[in-house]
């Protein structure tokens, strides 16, 4: 991804929902995205080509009847 914003953002339409509908303000919410960005940018260094890996684990279930 390019950069710890483009991660906080995409994941704002699933996995923060929850929390970001918690919050009271809207300043409140801004802080938290403000900090929640700094430590995806602390925990995931750029690349040499300045992009972040960002891994995301998925499962693929198939059931049947």
């Amino acid at each position: 991804m390019p950069g710890p914003e483009a991660i906080v953002e995409w994941y704002k339409g699933s996995g923060l929902r929850p929390f970001l509908e918690a919050m009271q303000s809207a300043s409140e919410r801004e802080r938290f995205l403000e900090e929640y960005s700094d430590r995806i940018g602390a925990a995931f260094p750029p690349q040499p080509d300045g992009k972040i890996l960002f891994p995301f684990r998925r499962l693929f279930l198939v059931a049947y009847a």
